[in-house]
């Protein structure tokens, strides 16, 4: 009867081993996911429906859309859209695209009627970034240059807001 004793606990005790590393290794597996939605105005431009998704395998950002309060000049021949992050004057930006019109001809002001701001997928070391920074120090900026070189811009200081996921 010892014996029987002796070999149900190691049968047990293997068990239980055994099942700390396959929860061990299930959890390796499980990857943890932070997603930000963020919009903000001024009383020049707004920003609606942007977003962040970051895991430790994927990190992507959508700018949502930009619309405008103010009227835009006829002669817009070039501009930057950009989200960033700014502390202490320091930017690193996580969003920049610009455009220029190469033909001459000025863009046509339907164009920025409710104009989609863009995305970027891939590495935007945006895990490296604490929270609290990402939350209260995010940035848009909007730039525009006329055809005669007058460059106007609008920022508007973004609020974010963390959306929880259950794993």
């Amino acid at each position: 009867m010892n014996f029987n004793i002796k070999k149900m606990t190691l049968t047990v005790l293997i068990l239980c081993v055994l099942s700390v590393f396959i929860y061990l290794w299930l959890q390796e597996g499980k990857t943890k996911s932070r997603f930000y939605m963020f919009s903000g105005y001024n009383e020049e431009i707004s920003v609606n429906n942007g977003y962040i998704a970051v895991n430790s395998n994927y990190e992507k950002i959508v700018g949502g859309t930009l619309h405008f309060d103010m009227t835009l000049p006829n002669t817009i021949e070039s501009y930057t859209k950009k989200i960033y992050l700014k502390d202490n004057e320091i930017e690193k930006s996580l969003f920049f695209r610009y455009e220029i019109n190469l033909s001459g001809v000025q863009f046509s002001s339907s164009l920025f009627s409710n104009l989609d701001i863009g995305e970027k997928y891939g590495e935007l070391n945006i895990s490296d970034i604490i929270e609290e920074a990402l939350t209260d120090n995010l940035f848009f900026t909007f730039e525009y240059t006329t055809i005669d070189g007058v460059t106007n811009s609008s920022t508007i200081h973004l609020k974010v807001n963390e959306i929880l996921l259950e794993e």
